[in-house]
């Protein structure tokens, strides 16, 4: 997971996980970005938030071809 911060004067940049004793301090975790967003949040302020939630797709999509993307996205 990854956390990006920008604003209106220049392109988002990658905001590094707080550094800590422990070892998932290496990576996001999902209460680590609630956490971090929350602080921002209550910065005040215009704030637009985006998530891009990644999916995976039926096993059963993969096993049975042919693929028809325009009737899985319908």
């Amino acid at each position: 997971m990854r956390v990006y911060k920008g604003d209106r004067a220049s392109l988002p940049v990658e905001v590094q996980p707080p550094s800590g004793p422990r070892k998932s301090r290496k990576y996001w975790t999902r209460p680590g970005i609630a956490e971090w967003l929350a602080e921002r949040l209550r910065e005040g302020g215009r704030t637009l938030v985006g998530i891009d939630h990644g999916f995976l797709f039926p096993l059963r999509y993969f096993e049975e071809p042919p693929h028809d993307w325009p009737a899985f996205l319908d």
